[in-house]
């Protein structure tokens, strides 16, 4: 029995980058999936510093498959890469379908039926779908980030560690819409107002943790500043402190000056009570501060902070 084909034009963003899982029988796995489920199809894969390996086995399945809608996007990139996060904007910014799947890695630990899963459950409603592991390696930084994250971000949908994406492309103009620099994408997909689902499976194969686990350092930083106001609440909880301890302060200095006013000319307890007062006005206007540059930062974010080198129709 034939299947009907989807006749949606979908895209995969692969990222590549050097000393990865095979590219080429990544690519071979998507075009099993794709070539029997959707009438029309693109792969858009996003070179960060990939190796002549990797760009090779791009080229060879292209040429084997006469696939006309295959496109290597070539980032430009110092020692370190451009990054994940770049390199998908990147990727996302040159696919033209109507749904857009993200391949954080070529390493594929799901069945096709988990990426059509994910596919359907887009159509069902949902703009953002993640394709999360039930059984997922990570570590305690991982698990930290995102309990922070969760328990700053004022959204319903709950980050996690995922392996891959499915975006509408309702969703794609909303994200733009919302800011044309994304420090980091799934914060950002939770923080655009669309209705984010996840789809778990079990994964086929394992001891391998989430290539899209965490961000790096840098990107974890500004994903906590832009999208929490963890900074804002950390001054306000030391102002709060400081309170405490002035109103503390105060009231024993004037118990020890209405028992013991001799004790309390020079004492100690008259300089912690200015020392506090000190203290609590620097974390005050801390607080303000960190609550102006939080505004700031949230209306006006950089522009496009990546590069692309050329663009290869293959």
């Amino acid at each position: 029995m034939v299947t009907e084909k989807e006749v949606n034009f979908v895209s995969a963003v692969v990222y590549v980058k050097k000393g990865g899982d095979s590219v080429r029988d990544f690519l071979e796995y998507l075009f099993g999936v794709f070539d029997s489920r959707f009438a029309s199809y693109e792969f858009v894969c996003v070179n960060d510093g990939a190796g002549e390996e990797e760009l090779g086995g791009i080229r060879q399945f292209g040429q084997e498959h006469g696939i006309r809608l295959l496109t290597v996007v070539n980032m430009l990139a110092g020692r370190k890469g451009a990054g994940l996060e770049n390199s998908m904007t990147a990727g996302r910014d040159a696919a033209i379908g109507d749904y857009i799947f993200e391949f954080d890695s070529t390493f594929a630990d799901y069945s096709p039926q988990d990426i059509m899963t994910a596919y359907e459950k887009c159509l069902a409603g949902a703009d953002i779908v993640s394709a999360v592991p039930k059984q997922q390696k990570t570590g305690i930084f991982s698990r930290m980030f995102y309990r922070l994250l969760n328990s700053c971000l004022q959204t319903p949908a709950e980050l996690s560690a995922d392996r891959f994406r499915v975006l509408s492309r309702r969703a794609v103009n909303s994200i733009e819409a919302y800011s044309r620099t994304v420090p980091y994408r799934k914060a950002v997909y939770a923080s655009s107002g669309m209705k984010c689902a996840a789809v778990r499976y079990d994964s086929g194969r394992t001891g391998k943790k989430l290539s899209s686990d965490v961000p790096g350092l840098e990107a974890a930083g500004d994903a906590v500043i832009l999208f929490t106001d963890l900074a804002y609440r950390v001054s306000l909880g030391f102002s709060v402190m400081m309170a405490l301890l002035l109103a503390g302060y105060g009231i024993y200095a004037v118990s020890v000056h209405l028992s013991r006013p001799d004790a309390v000319a020079g004492g100690w307890a008259s300089l912690a009570v200015l020392i506090c007062a000190g203290f609590l006005a620097v974390f005050i206007l801390l607080a303000v501060m960190f609550r102006y540059l939080e505004m700031l930062l949230r209306l006006s974010f950089k522009k496009r902070q990546y590069a692309v080198t050329s663009v290869e129709k293959l």
